[in-house]
């Protein structure tokens, strides 16, 4: 299976600089450091690395943590967590501060502007800031996993997410770690674990930073000359028409692209009309089968929308794609929740941009489906 988180194309992927195996191994290493007490911890320091840890862990490839002997350390950290996971989450979870790092990645955007900032400590405040990041959103993983809500953190998490992917090119100075972590995450994420998934995407649009900046910096994306249009410059500079350029534009010719001109119009009106006719024919039987289908729920504090719609045409079990649909209380569609798990009636699926997609044949027939939003119950609502 391809993953999306290799990046074969990025210099340091393709040289063979980053080494996934090794951060995976010192994974290991720091954990069974701190089962065995080689450390202090305050408790919630011990809470917040521990979950941490085992959430890293439980998103690489398997084999990686096996060719590490990691899986006996995993195993026991993963049975201190189930003795008490809810004590483990809530003492962990007090620690992370969106607003804090979001101050702290706006002061790294705006160091940018000076000129003192040296190469090397512009690498270790973009590693710091990921680091940081990834972990705090690792324990929310965690403490959701326990069955604890905590929509404050989440909305915070979130919104520090989505600044990182607006900034990603930023980054590019932590680029060649985050390929070293993200080659060694599973390539079936997704569909091992959704919420894990969802910790990955900051790392997806890193690397498709360094991709741009690449690209950028071997003019890929600048086209290739024309050798026809060279030549074309050429002639005219000497004002030296092609031999057969007379010929080749008489009246004659000219009379004939006229006319393939006007047909060539008339055929593109009729095919508009069509392509029109056709369209409004489907936004009429998508109406009729929203007004049958259509189930919304509202968010109780921010009186947010999510919209599902079930084509009339859709028969119960079959392979439907549903998208279900965020909205701000005013109707616009809102990427707030981009990267968090929609949950319908315990189907659960990652939020992407401003919808998440269900399939029908996966959701149990129901007259009041619930929905839930990175474990926080939204209300039924009526429009």
């Amino acid at each position: 299976m391809e993953s999306p988180y290799l990046r074969s194309s990025l210099e340091a992927t393709a040289h063979g600089v980053i080494e996934p195996q090794l951060e995976v191994e010192q994974t290991v290493d720091r954990l069974s450091d701190l089962l065995d007490g080689a450390r202090d911890h305050e408790p919630r320091g011990r809470a917040w690395d521990l979950l941490a840890l085992v959430e890293a862990l439980r998103r690489v490839r398997p084999e990686l943590v096996r060719e590490v002997e990691g899986e006996d350390v995993l195993a026991r950290a993963e049975a201190e967590i189930e003795r008490a996971p809810r004590d483990l989450a809530t003492s962990a979870r007090v620690l992370p501060e969106p607003g804090s790092w979001l101050e702290a990645g706006r002061s790294f955007d705006a160091s940018f502007d000076d000129p003192g900032l040296e190469p090397e400590q512009e690498r270790e405040l973009a590693c710091n800031l990921l680091v940081d990041l990834d972990e705090a959103e690792l324990v929310l993983c965690a403490a959701q996993r326990a069955g604890i809500d905590d929509a404050g953190l989440a909305d915070g998490l979130a919104s520090c997410r989505a600044w990182f992917r607006e900034h990603a090119d930023r980054f590019l100075a932590a680029s060649v770690l985050a390929q070293a972590i993200a080659a060694g995450f599973r390539p079936d994420l997704e569909a091992f674990d959704v919420r894990l998934a969802g910790t990955a995407t900051k790392f997806v649009a890193l690397l498709e930073a360094a991709e741009r900046a690449e690209r950028e910096l071997r003019l890929e994306d600048v086209p290739a000359i024309d050798p026809g249009a060279v030549e074309q410059v050429r002639r005219k500079r000497r004002d030296v028409p092609p031999p057969d350029e007379r010929e080749a534009n008489g009246p004659a010719r000219r009379d004939a692209d006229a006319s393939a001109a006007d047909r060539g119009g008339a055929d593109d009106v009729v095919s508009r009309i069509g392509s029109r006719r056709g369209a409004r024919l489907a936004a009429d039987a998508g109406e009729d089968g929203a007004l049958r289908g259509h189930r919304v729920w509202r968010e109780p504090d921010t009186g947010r929308l999510a919209r599902l719609v079930v084509p009339a045409h859709a028969v119960a079990g079959d392979d439907t794609e549903l998208s279900l649909t965020l909205h701000e209380a005013d109707g616009e569609a809102t990427d707030a929740f981009d990267g968090r798990i929609a949950e319908i009636d315990g189907v659960a699926v990652a939020i992407r941009g401003h919808a998440a997609r269900f399939r029908l044949g996966d959701l149990a027939a129901s007259e009041a489906p619930a929905l839930r939003v990175d474990g926080v119950a939204w209300q039924r609502a009526e429009e």
